[in-house]
């Protein structure tokens, strides 16, 4: 049986939740933004909020460290256990949230792990130095250029609306057709939650 699709935000929130849990990170849950509360299995529990909020509160600060490969599937493991003992219930491993490394790297970095961190919000390990893919190569003008060009574009909100899933949409067209643009989870990132993107990219 196949595994199931995550959406970037599942696996955004999955990084977020893994990461706290390898730090012994935890904050207030009031500080999650919705489209990452939304993203998370119904049933996970009020303490991945909290975690998700510490691992936020790092990468907001600028001071959260690379998280390797490794150190995430064996944060991820430690992670199942404490969802499968808080809810009594167990699944098998690859069709879990939170989703595997190998699902981390496809959907937030093309394949490429240091690509997917950057992506959520994380510095790469010293494996990404001479790599200039990804999200890590836009500067804070091409993220707020970004959502302008989301807003001016007659094919962009005004056409598809403003939801982060029509920005993702939108983007993949953009990119298909050549244009170097960050990613979507990259740039909800950049600006901390969506709402504030698209405060960035609205006409003034």
């Amino acid at each position: 049986m196949a595994a199931p699709a995550f959406s970037p935000e599942s696996v955004t929130a999955a990084v977020h939740a893994v990461y706290a849990t390898v730090h012994g990170l935890s904050g207030p849950a009031s500080s999650v933004p919705p489209d990452l509360r939304a993203a998370i299995p119904a049933d996970a529990g009020r303490e991945v909020l909290t975690a998700l909020a510490g691992a936020l509160a790092a990468v907001r600060s600028g001071t959260a460290k690379p998280l390797s490969a490794a150190a995430y599937d064996s944060g991820r493991a430690t992670l199942l256990a404490d969802l499968a003992a808080a809810t009594g219930t167990s699944q098998p491993a690859s069709r879990a949230w939170p989703p595997t490394s190998q699902t981390v790297r496809k959907v937030l970095g093309g394949g490429y792990w240091n690509d997917a961190m950057t992506a959520a919000g994380y510095p790469g390990t010293r494996a990404s130095v001479g790599r200039a893919r990804g999200a890590g190569r836009f500067s804070a003008d091409d993220y707020r250029g970004t959502m302008v060009g989301f807003f001016s574009d007659p094919t962009g909100a005004s056409a598809a609306g403003e939801s982060f899933t029509a920005f993702s949409d939108w983007v993949k067209v953009r990119r298909e057709e050549g244009e170097a643009l960050p990613s979507p989870a990259a740039v909800r990132n950049h600006f901390g939650s969506w709402e504030a993107a698209k405060d960035a990219g609205r006409p003034e």
